[in-house]
Order: C-alpha cells, then sequence, then structure tokens
C-alpha cells in the first residue's frame, strides 16, 4: 500500500507571543537586546492511501497509534512538542502535551482511502505517525496490507525586529513548504 500527502496552510498565521531576547538572532547580527514575535500556522493535511492486488479494500486509518472509526470526527493524540523560545538555551523548549485533530474520510473507492487532517494548535515542532490498514473485502479472502506514513510538522517560526538590512530566509516548515518566513536583521 502507498500513502501519500500534502500539507496546506489553512488561513492566516496566528500571532502567539511577542518578547525580547539578548541574542545573535542570526551569526552575522551583533548581540543585543532584539524584540520578536511568535506566530503559528493551522493547517490541513491531505492523505491518500492507495492499495494494489486487492478487489475491494476496506481501511481502517490510525495516527499516533489511535485508530480513527467512523467517517469523520476528532482524535486527541499524545505528542512531544517542541516550541519556539529566543529566551530559553537553544532557542526551544520541548514538552509532552496533547493534539485535538480533526478529521473526515473525504472519499474512498475499491481501492483507495482519502482522508483530511486538520490541526489547529499547539503551534510547534512535532511528529504525526500516520498509518492506513486496509483488508480484503471481497470473498473474504484474507490478503491485508499496512501503509504508514510519518511527518515532521514544524508550524510556527520567530519573527525578529526589522533591522536596517532584511534578509527572507525560510522557516523550517511542513516538508520543504515552509508555512512562515522569517525575517533575520542583518547589519552590514
Amino acid at each position: 500500500m502507498d500513502i501519500d500527502g500534502t500539507v496546506n496552510d489553512l488561513g492566516s498565521h496566528v500571532f502567539i507571543s511577542h518578547g525580547h531576547a539578548v541574542t545573535r538572532p542570526f551569526f552575522s547580527c551583533p548581540e543585543k537586546d532584539y524584540q520578536f514575535d511568535i506566530y503559528g500556522q493551522p493547517y490541513q493535511l491531505a492523505l491518500s492511501a492507495k492499495t494494489h492486488g486487492f478487489a475491494s479494500a476496506g481501511f481502517a486509518w490510525y495516527l499516533n497509534g489511535l485508530v480513527m472509526t467512523g467517517t469523520s470526527g476528532s482524535v486527541t493524540v499524545p505528542i512531544r512538542l517542541t516550541e519556539k523560545n529566543p529566551n530559553a538555551v537553544g532557542g526551544v523548549t520541548t514538552r509532552d502535551t496533547h493534539i485535538v485533530v480533526g478529521w473526515q474520510i473525504v472519499s474512498k473507492d475499491m481501492r483507495t482511502s482519502n482522508v483530511v487532517l486538520t490541526v489547529q494548535e499547539p503551534f510547534g515542532k512535532y511528529e504525526l505517525n500516520i498509518e492506513a490498514h486496509a483488508t480484503e473485502t471481497f470473498n473474504l479472502v484474507p490478503p491485508s496490507a499496512v501503509g504508514s506514513d510519518i511527518r515532521f510538522i514544524n508550524s510556527s517560526a520567530v519573527q525578529w525586529e526589522p533591522s536596517t538590512t532584511l534578509t527572507r530566509l525560510p522557516a523550517a516548515g511542513h516538508f520543504s513548504t515552509p508555512p512562515i518566513a522569517t525575517f533575520v536583521a542583518i547589519n552590514i
């Protein structure tokens, strides 16, 4: 079974907090007291599971080991969340928490199932392990398959105060498609 997916921003960026930190936001910046804003980005993850060699597949979707039954709903899953915090050593803090993920089976046929996951908050970096299990439903034949997809989500960014010259750097976002740009001050 193959699983493929795309991540799309959902709405506009969400302001999380404002602060200041004595730091070097970029290696060529002088150390001083900089102001910053932290933003989050809600998103939707559209996934498609496709079987091979099945006459008629029945699907079950799992998120971080928890089954999603029915055609829509929400599931609360445990995650290890890394949040941006310019005042912390290393610029981040990590904690165990839960995230509520809304989901809906948007279409399915005899060999394919499509699900959309919607996540609002908390914002930060975490891992989602998505699995689709397929079983043959035609003539009670025993073939089965499992497909999995691990997604590393980064749904937040720090925007530093503007300075004389600005360089736009991509944030480490959803799969090479940054949801938020980080502006870093570079004094020349």
